[in-house]
């Protein structure tokens, strides 16, 4: 009886100790919404990547949005995917998502807005405000 009650104290420790250890190493999905608000009749042709993902080549029409999710990490805090942005011979650069500068401001949703003059974080707290950028090159 001894050896049955230490062999489940291990498997239920061994089974706990998994689902903590993916409950703290994950979070939820993180969702990042890019839309177009260049000046209408452009187009934004645009590549994100992370160091694991790369999501292609896009274009977006004026007022066009692309979604994508991802898990960010909770141990590092590395998190990082960046993008080029083209569109009438302009190319600029940002990180449309950094878990250092990105944690606080958009928890599950980071909605941005490209513009020609750079791009621009839209709050989710109830207000129609923003954070707006410069581009990195």
């Amino acid at each position: 009886m001894a050896a049955f009650t230490k062999y489940m104290l291990f498997l239920t420790l061994f089974v706990l100790s998994i689902t903590l250890s993916n409950a703290i190493y994950f979070s939820g999905n993180v969702h990042v919404h890019i839309t177009n608000d260049l000046q209408p009749g452009l187009n934004l042709t645009f590549h994100c990547k992370s160091g694991d993902n790369d999501l292609r080549e896009r274009v977006l029409s004026h007022g066009q949005t692309f979604d994508f999710h991802f898990r960010k990490s909770v141990y590092r805090d590395d998190t990082l995917f960046y993008c080029s942005f083209a569109w009438n011979g302009a190319f600029h650069w940002f990180e449309i998502y950094n878990q250092l500068r990105d944690d606080d401001y958009c928890e599950e949703l980071c909605d941005w807005k490209i513009r020609e003059d750079g791009p621009r974080l839209m709050l989710n707290d109830g207000k129609i405000r923003f954070m707006a950028y410069e581009w990195k090159d």
